[in-house]
């Protein structure tokens, strides 16, 4: 967690700062690649402006 940038808030909260923080937490949260964490991302509504 820490080693890749996040505080325990944005894990409770399940949200970073940046798109690519979020794409990176999610890569991180559910062991895919960061492609994969995009497309999970775009499917949950998870960043701010990064449409389907």
């Amino acid at each position: 967690m820490a080693k890749n940038g996040f505080t325990p808030e944005m894990w409770r909260a399940h949200r970073a700062g940046t798109n690519a923080q979020v794409q990176s937490y999610i890569a991180c949260r559910d062991g895919i690649s960061v492609k994969q964490a995009k497309e999970v991302g775009k499917r949950d509504g998870n960043f701010d402006t990064w449409k389907r």
